[in-house]
């Protein structure tokens, strides 16, 4: 037995409850346990988080709590120095000299928790509950000792205690986030002594009335229940012990306030229909002993046929196996009993039927073996060992769970990195993303998150992602999530660009190869493209191989290769018949059919370069147009000298990306002003990206020249709201 809950030592008289602790523990560390109260005790008083107590109060009553529940030496340690290390942010290496290391790493924990328990108060009370869960399994991922969960439990209940003279908006706004998150997690370890109190202290804050209802009910009756209790439990004793059942455990529990509120709720009764305001649970060797058990309490008692249930012949679907019935004992007072094995009560606690499954209706098979696993390492009669807590932390270590700059946490996987994060909040900011904050500091997108960081992505306008992020040696990204996001980002890039790598691609492999139209047409359909342009797209990209077309086509090499002059003889046979009228100039060379590159559209003004295609004539590129610098390189022999003559055609396509905030009626002006300009608009687009605020519009318009584009974009740069003109 623990020290009285009422005898809250002052900094005068803690030996007193030392005393009282030790007399109750004898086996508790002493010297260990005094250090804590003389670090806290030095300590100057004041604190905002524990206002209404004196900190060294606070950490006396955390203490008598975890006492209750047989906590070790550096639980109720680091339970006492806690609430003073808080108030005066104590140095980890102060305690780690002053008191021991495990006590100045459970004391880090319990802060690390606390960060948590902060940054949830701004949310909303629905943002809160659908986050709960999650914070739940935060909450044990985040520590490596469960000791650490423990005595944030303890302490958010003392917090409860001191708010009862406190304001009702701040009363429920811890009362929210206890029931939310601590008491659930209190149930899933099996730590009723603490969860029933956070529950019954939050629902005194959430719903005053129906407590006060319930509890002045239970006050007429507390004496009543309790003998009624000791009385059955001592004829049902009696009458078991007299048969052939050899072993048997027999206890009594009266159910705590906001246990009653929910059955009353979930079955619309009222207080006089409860039949299970008292509850006696009867443990027995065998199967065949729980229906001698019912037997005899049938025989004695009167039972309530509504309330009888046999999840021993039908189990719960979640595997939960027990005998309920309720009967009317000699004065008519309904009591419920449960009857089960020892084993079934060992399933119903750490099996996959355990008692939080049922109630909270969650369905998690892995998460509960998890939590299964560590309720069994909860022998708090001794300090955890060294391979207990190994053992935790790998079950614990599958994820890992993240903020953000807004407090929400994010469920990575174990080893994901700032670039994962950022693809995981939204495609488009990990394709902008070029560099990333862990808690306010700047590390590499390499970096492997750990459970609690806060992240900040860095990212920049019109960022595009690096084919490097692809590759698992970089160590960018860790995920296949964001991997897909990359490669789908390249493959749905511009497919001119694509077909034009694709022509420049299958002309240098088929130089030697004689192609026909009719070739290109039954390949175009066989690979299920809908042109030529698509399928040296697709080349292009490298979704498909020249081999794979050629090896289809079944294409033989001629005798002997083609020359330069057979090169220009080609393009001039190949050739339109008819002249084209260009308004290129091509040196050495007479009129030639010509075409403008759609992936760059030059304009009279431009450098140009032109390349002589097989079967399309010339087309002529900007010299700074990254194609024709991959053909310089490549097939010298078909890049020609060609500059603008005179100008045969009125108007020359071009291509835009404006970005814009998303001010309202900027579309609108942008239009205007390019009619103003008298200039042709062939196309407008706009893409909105409501989380940066910002618009991406990609126009196509037809302009004379050069001179008349760069006045044009003069005026697009000075409209208010764009922040960027390019040419696409």
């Amino acid at each position: 037995m623990s020290p009285t809950k009422t005898q809250l030592a002052s900094n005068e008289n803690y030996s007193i409850w030392l005393e009282e602790l030790m007399q109750a523990q004898p086996k508790l560390d002493r010297e260990l346990i005094t250090k804590a109260c003389e670090l806290a005790d030095a300590q100057e008083l004041g604190s905002q988080q524990f206002q209404r107590q004196d900190p060294f109060d606070a950490g006396i009553s955390i203490a008598t709590e975890l006492a209750e529940i047989q906590c070790d030496s550096a639980s109720l340690a680091a339970a006492i120095i806690y609430p003073t290390a808080y108030a005066h942010k104590l140095d980890e290496e102060l305690l780690s000299q002053k008191i021991s290391p495990v006590v100045s790493k459970l004391v880090k924990g319990v802060l690390l928790i606390e960060s948590l328990h902060a940054t949830q108060h701004h949310k909303s009370t629905g943002a809160r509950q659908a986050q709960a869960d999650k914070l739940r399994k935060m909450l044990l991922a985040m520590v490596g000792d469960l000791r650490v969960v423990l005595i944030k439990l303890a302490e958010r209940l003392i917090a409860l205690k001191t708010l009862r003279h406190a304001d009702p908006q701040e009363q429920q706004l811890m009362a929210e986030d206890v029931m939310n998150v601590y008491a659930p997690l209190a149930n899933r370890l099996g730590l009723g002594q603490l969860k029933w109190q956070l529950e019954d202290w939050s629902f005194r804050y959430l719903k005053r009335e129906d407590y006060e209802d319930i509890f002045k009910v239970l006050k007429m009756r507390r004496n009543e229940r309790e003998a009624h209790v000791s009385k059955m439990i001592e004829h049902l004793t009696h009458l078991v012990e007299s048969t052939h059942i050899k072993t048997v455990d027999i206890s009594g529990r009266a159910k705590h306030i906001y246990s009653i509120y929910r059955k009353l709720a979930n079955k619309q009764i009222t207080m006089d229909k409860l039949y299970d305001m008292i509850a006696i649970r009867v443990l027995v060797p065998s199967i065949q002993d729980c229906y001698s058990v019912l037997g005899i309490v049938h025989a004695t008692w009167p039972h309530i046929q509504s309330e009888f249930d046999d999840y021993i012949a039908h189990p719960k679907p979640n595997g939960y196996r027990s005998i309920h019935t309720a009967i009317l004992d000699e004065t008519q007072y309904p009591v419920e009993i449960q009857i089960r094995t020892l084993d079934m009560h060992q399933e119903a606690e750490l099996g996959v039927a355990a008692h939080w499954v049922y109630k909270e209706g969650t369905q998690q098979p892995s998460y509960e073996n998890k939590i299964n696993v560590l309720r069994s390492l909860l022998d708090w009669q001794k300090e955890l060992s060294e391979d207990s807590q190994r053992a935790a932390e790998a079950l614990l270590n599958d994820h890992v769970y993240v903020f953000t700059p807004n407090g929400d946490v994010i469920d990575m996987e174990n080893g994901a990195t700032p670039l994962d994060f950022a693809y995981h909040v939204h495609t488009e900011l990990g394709h902008s993303c070029r560099g990333a904050k862990i808690n306010g500091v700047l590390v590499p997108l390499t970096y492997t998150l750990k459970t609690g960081d806060q992240v900040s992505i860095l990212s920049t306008k019109n960022g595009e992602p690096s084919r490097d992020w692809m590759r698992s040696a970089h160590g960018y990204l860790k995920t296949a999530r964001a991997r897909q996001k990359v490669a789908a980002w390249f493959k749905k890039q511009s497919i001119d660009e694509h077909s034009q790598l694709g022509y420049i691609a299958w002309e240098k492999a088929c130089r030697q190869l004689i192609i026909h139209k009719n070739d290109l047409a039954r390949a175009v359909k066989h690979f299920n493209f809908k042109s030529t342009e698509g399928l040296m797209a697709a080349i292009g990209s490298g979704d498909l191989k020249i081999s794979t077309v050629l090896n289809y086509l079944e294409i033989e090499h001629p005798e002997s290769e083609h020359s330069k002059q057979t090169i220009s003889e080609e393009i001039k046979t190949s050739a339109p018949k008819k002249p084209s009228r260009s308004s290129i100039i091509i040196e050495g060379v007479g009129d030639l059919f010509t075409q403008i590159a759609r992936c760059c559209k030059p304009i009279p003004g431009d450098t140009i370069l032109g390349y002589i295609t097989r079967d399309r004539g010339v087309t002529i590129h900007q010299k700074n147009c990254r194609n024709i610098a991959q053909a310089v390189r490549e097939r010298p022999e078909r890049v020609l000298e060609v500059s603008f003559g005179q100008h045969l055609a009125t108007r020359y396509a071009i291509d835009l990306v404006l970005e814009t905030t998303n001010r309202h009626g900027i579309s609108r002006d942008i239009s205007n002003l390019i009619a103003n300009e008298k200039i042709t608009l062939t196309n407008f687009n706009a893409r909105n990206n409501e989380n940066q605020n910002q618009n991406f519009i990609n126009l196509s318009i037809e302009v004379e020249n050069l001179d008349v584009f760069e006045h044009l974009l003069n005026q697009l740069q000075q409209l208010p709201g764009v922040l960027g003109v390019r040419r696409k």
